[in-house]
């Protein structure tokens, strides 16, 4: 049994290793048998190696592509370089690295600016190129009103509406300057007075250097040319809509004021801030009281759009989506002047009156012209007046006709005190501000007229504007106007040749109340770098004693302020002995100097004084109580002291060099005031 099984075992054994030898041993023989006989199967074997690629996992597969991927990069761009995060986004040069100046002196050491000393050569080097084209624009007007031009051409005058004026971030980055907010101010208030001048198109190129243009989207509205009903009053139509509220506007020229809404008068709206809505186009175009309006409104609910749809000020601004302001309300809370064709009409509203006169016109205002200088000595009454104006139609523009002096009716007005005519003149819309002398503000503050002051500042006349007067008697000779009228005769005023604001001509004829309302409308220079003269030095120049009073107490920090070399105490000390006193009781120092030549108190009043013995020894005493007496031998920066200027004083008296008038001193004049000196311990 033993042996049958191991001869069992052995035999499949046998069988078990010999299937795997034929196996190998046929497909060894059939792989010889096809290579002898065929070439190998290309194809064959593609397909294999796609079999099994496709059998690779997909980890493997990322793998794979990622290594080909970075072999590839490897060869391109071995640093980096080329990656997006490498190459950050920058700003440009000019941003990162700001413009600086380039050296601003020669070999010398002279700095090539002529205006480097100011600390802001190339600013204040374009306010200083502003006022000489001004200058230069008047010089141009001038001479076109001598060749009868009196009013010109719209297009003469710049038209700005498509554009602003340059930031302040950007002016600075043009001027390489840093300024500040006044200095903005300033610079904005300088060239916006260039540009309003009629004819400021000539130096367009010198403007819109400093203005940059407005990013708009869409198409202004045409203005209509003015219509003119059968009596020449000039009228324009318009149309306002705000939402579901249609509005039929009348811009009525030449008015006084009037405003009709469906028959009814600016009652029609129970709110005041309704009414504001239409009156505020007039006040922001200066048309208050100068124009009439009749509006046509359809029934419907809501005040405030009715309101709305008559100035036409509320339109959307296609520009950009609305949205949350900050430091107002809403996005609807500001005024944006888009679109409206009314509110365009109001913009431009300056071209209501006529730029002339008809014939008819310039013969009843010459006559009333001669009516007024022939009888300007008497009285004329306002009925005389008006017979006149009743022939002179509207649209007429009355100030383009002068007389033979060359004086307008309301300059004539004025010198007249004839507040009716003025105001008459006044409605009909005129620029007060325009003329080459004798300004209506100016003649107004010389002769006191405090009503006429008003009515003038009402209607737009500007305080700060300086002018000559020659206004009652002949004009200057340096006056532009004098060749035009042939006469070459002196001026009665005695400062017809200076060029003054109108606080200096209410000082000139002692006027405190014009001062007063003068200065609440404000008195600042409009140039930076004018210097502001202090109206006390003035006052007490002049002798204008109640202006004096009332600077004190106003101006009581110009007590003490030196101007021009001279404190206020040294010119009162000139003029009469209260002008004196009311100083020092109120705080003026006696012991002051002179900047350059050293003068006191006592100097200018022995040397400079053109008042009589007596009273030069009378002012001498009230000195030396308040405190002078320490100053009777202190000399001036030449070693003079106040009794070496009584002798030169006594020698210019004895030649008669410059005191003709009032009656030059005696020579006992001379020895009491040299006594009184001695007695005083003034060394000789």
């Amino acid at each position: 049994m033993l042996v049958l099984r191991a001869i069992r075992c052995v035999s499949s054994l046998v069988a078990v290793c010999y299937v795997p030898l034929q196996v190998r041993y046929s497909a060894t023989s059939s792989g010889e048998d096809a290579a002898s006989n065929d070439a190998p199967d290309i194809l064959q074997l593609h397909l294999r190696a796609e079999t099994k690629v496709q059998k690779i996992s997909k980890a493997m597969k990322a793998y794979l592509e990622r290594a080909k991927a970075y072999e590839s990069h490897s060869v391109f761009d071995a640093f980096g370089l080329h990656e997006p995060k490498a190459r950050p986004i920058m700003k440009p040069p000019e941003d990162v690295f700001p413009r600086e100046k380039a050296a601003q002196f020669d070999y010398s050491g002279r700095p090539f600016h002529y205006l480097f000393y100011t600390t802001k050569p190339h600013y204040y080097g374009v306010l200083h190129d502003a006022v000489s084209h001004v200058a230069e624009l008047n010089r141009l007007e001038t001479r076109m009103l001598n060749k009868g031009v009196a009013e010109p051409e719209a297009a003469m005058k710049l038209s700005l509406q498509d554009s602003t004026w340059l930031p302040k971030k950007d002016l600075e980055v043009l001027l390489v300057e840093s300024l500040k907010d006044i200095q903005y101010e300033y610079f904005v208030k300088t060239l916006d007075r260039l540009a309003e001048h009629p004819y400021s198109s000539q130096v367009k190129e010198f403007i819109m250097k400093y203005r940059k243009p407005r990013m708009a989207t869409f198409i202004r509205d045409e203005i209509p040319p003015l219509q003119y009903d059968e009596t020449g009053r000039p009228y324009a139509k318009g149309s306002g809509a705000r939402k579901h509220v249609r509005a039929e506007v009348t811009v009525w020229g030449n008015g006084t004021g009037k405003v009709t809404i469906n028959g009814h008068g600016i009652e029609y709206f129970d709110q005041i801030a309704d009414r504001e809505q239409i009156m505020f186009p007039l006040q922001f175009t200066g048309l208050l009281m100068k124009v009439d309006i009749e509006a046509t409104l359809n029934e419907a609910e809501g005040s405030s759009v009715r309101a709305n749809a008559i100035p036409g000020l509320l339109t959307r601004d296609p520009r950009r989506r609305e949205r949350k302001k900050p430091g107002q309300e809403g996005a609807r809370r500001k005024y944006t002047w888009m679109g409206a064709l009314v509110s365009s009409f109001f913009q431009t509203g300056g071209h209501l009156l006529s730029p002339g006169a008809s014939e008819s016109t310039r013969r009843v205002i010459l006559e009333l012209l001669e009516e007024m200088r022939s009888r300007e000595a008497s009285h004329i009454h306002w009925s005389s007046i008006e017979s006149y104006l009743v022939q002179i139609p509207k649209g007429e523009n009355v100030l383009s006709v002068v007389g033979p002096d060359n004086y307008n009716l309301l300059q004539r007005a004025i010198g007249f005190n004839c507040v009716e005519l003025v105001r008459w003149i006044l409605g009909r819309g005129c620029d007060v501000n325009r003329g080459v002398c004798s300004l209506p503000l100016h003649i107004a503050a010389l002769q006191g007229n405090e009503e006429i002051v008003e009515l003038l500042l009402k209607h737009g006349a500007r305080v700060d504007t300086e002018a000559r007067m020659c206004f009652p008697g002949p004009h200057n000779q340096v006056c532009e106007l004098c060749s035009s009228v042939g006469g070459t005769g002196p001026s009665s005023d005695r400062y017809s040749e200076r060029l003054q604001s109108a606080e200096y001509y209410a000082i000139d004829g002692d006027h405190s109340d014009i001062l007063e309302l003068l200065l609440a409308q404000g008195e600042d220079s409009w140039l930076p770098w004018q210097q502001k003269r202090p109206l006390l030095h003035l006052a007490c120049e002049r002798g204008a004693w109640n202006c004096v009073r009332f600077l004190v107490a106003e101006r009581s920090e110009e007590l003490n302020q030196c101007y021009d070399e001279y404190y206020p105490i040294h010119q009162a000390a000139l003029q009469d002995k209260k002008f004196l006193e009311l100083l020092i009781q109120c705080g003026a120092e006696v012991s002051a100097r002179t900047t350059t030549q050293q003068l006191t108190v006592l100097h200018v009043v022995l040397l400079l004084g053109k008042k009589s013995a007596e009273e030069t020894l009378s002012v001498l005493r009230a000195l030396q109580d308040h405190g002078c007496r320490e100053l009777l031998n202190e000399p001036d920066s030449l070693g003079n002291t106040p009794l070496h200027v009584l002798i030169v004083r006594y020698a210019l008296e004895e030649s008669r060099l410059g005191y003709q008038e009032p009656r030059p001193w005696t020579k006992w004049d001379m020895l009491h005031l040299v006594r009184y000196l001695l007695q005083s311990w003034c060394w000789a």
